[in-house]
């Protein structure tokens, strides 16, 4: 599915949160989208957060203030875990 589609969504009502993998392609958030927590598992990502550009490598992680705009292109070989998380 992922390499399909590029997003696998895993979640129930249970959680705050929701928790994606996600895969090749450009991936952005909703406008109202909360903190959101990036691993990327393999490959690498472009990602532009509020205008400023940085690569994410593999292994490396990046915490996304909430009310942060941003924007992710992944390579075509990434696995990215993303963890988004509703305020209580």
């Amino acid at each position: 599915m992922i390499k399909l589609e590029g997003i696998y969504q895993s979640s129930t009502k249970q959680f705050w949160g929701q928790i994606y993998v996600l895969g090749k392609g450009v991936h952005k958030p909703d406008a109202d989208v909360p903190e959101t927590f990036l691993w990327q598992i393999e490959g690498e990502s472009a990602i532009k957060v509020n205008e400023k550009n940085y690569e994410l490598l593999q292994n490396q992680t990046m915490l996304i203030p909430a009310g942060e705009r941003y924007l992710l292109q992944a390579d075509h070989k990434s696995r990215i875990l993303s963890v988004v998380m509703n305020p209580v």
